[in-house]
């Protein structure tokens, strides 16, 4: 595994939603909903890059197949398992997206596509809030309850695949990532807008473009650690063979 940082684009686009959910809560101005915008564009594009990584790095699986069976062949299974289960969930969430989007601007669910930007009222709330947090107080139970639960199963999916190793390495990573935790005593939203919950903290009365913006980093996480999963993957390949190869050269050397 090379590296377990994001690239610096994504940490810039990743900070960039954090300062705008913070402006967010203080004043919900129109150039704030706009960068939303910019924001949730820069991580769909995001999106669409993993996803091309993602070809490339099977078929470097394919290749190592033809060298290696027998252990790419395990290599390439967990990757696949991993490949599945990322994929599943992200297209729940832009199912979910798009739900929030349609809902928003009235329209049934079977319609075509509208994206964020020809939404034309990204300020709304109350349908997020509905289908997200539902009418408990505290927000539960709804979309937004699924969707943690969703992430959760996807984290110990990842685990569940590796070797126990592994988990030294992945799980803090997952952790960090996929933070589900309800928000502290000392956290913004919960101090000063009153949200004890994680569905409250990102989707209870949020306008529909942070909320979205929001799912589409959801699936950006998701494929950036789908990609650092396949890549400790298959430089494991190469690891294992190297080791292999020594062992018997040792062997076959003269004694």
């Amino acid at each position: 595994m090379s590296t377990t940082k994001l690239p610096p684009r994504q940490k810039m686009i990743n900070m960039m939603y954090l300062v705008l959910t913070a402006m967010l809560a203080l004043n919900i101005s129109k150039e704030v909903i706009n960068a939303f915008v910019t924001v949730n564009t820069s991580l769909e594009k995001s999106f669409d890059n993993q996803k091309v990584k993602k070809q490339r790095m099977f078929e470097l699986f394919k290749q190592q197949m033809q060298h290696d069976s027998l252990r790419a062949q395990l290599a390439y299974s967990k990757a696949l398992v991993v490949s599945q289960q990322s994929d599943k969930v992200c297209a729940n969430i832009e199912t979910l997206k798009n739900r929030l989007i349609n809902e928003t601007e009235g329209v049934k669910q079977a319609a075509s596509f509208i994206s964020l930007q020809d939404v034309k009222r990204k300020d709304a709330y109350e349908k997020v809030t509905n289908i997200m947090c539902g009418d408990d107080e505290q927000g539960r139970g709804a979309e937004a309850t699924k969707l943690k639960q969703n992430i959760l199963n996807y984290k110990q999916s990842v685990l569940t695949t590796l070797d126990e190793k592994d988990h030294i390495i992945f799980k803090p990573l997952l952790d960090k990532n996929f933070d589900t935790s309800d928000p502290a005593k000392d956290d913004v939203a919960y101090k000063e807008d009153h949200k004890t919950t994680w569905e409250m903290k990102y989707f209870y009365q949020t306008p529909v473009v942070a909320s979205v913006a929001m799912l589409s980093k959801i699936q950006t996480d998701v494929k950036n650690a789908e990609a650092e999963v396949l890549e400790h993957l298959l430089n494991g390949i190469t690891a294992d063979k190297n080791t292999f190869d020594k062992r018997q050269m040792r062997r076959q050397a003269p004694k």
